[in-house]
């Protein structure tokens, strides 16, 4: 088996775990001052104002009243082809 058990026990190259490393990378760059459109691209698409918004959304367990699971955005398929 590759990968594909659960998304916190090992899902290598499902889109959880690659969106997740890319926030996390994106993450990084932004300590480091290095430029990167993901950070405010995700921020955009999950309706958050700041980093510290985006970071404790993140961070959170989903719950019922959690607004994340929206509608999709138009900005989604933009987001794929970067």
């Amino acid at each position: 088996m590759r990968g594909g058990v659960e998304s916190r026990l090992g899902d290598q190259g499902s889109g959880y775990w690659i969106g997740l490393h890319s926030i996390r990378r994106a993450l990084t760059a932004y300590d480091r001052e290095e430029p990167s459109q993901v950070l405010e691209t995700v921020g955009r698409i999950w309706g958050t104002a700041s980093i510290e918004e985006l970071v404790n959304l993140g961070d959170s367990t989903p719950g019922r009243t959690l607004r994340l699971w929206r509608r999709p955005s138009k900005s989604w398929p933009r987001l794929a082809t970067r």
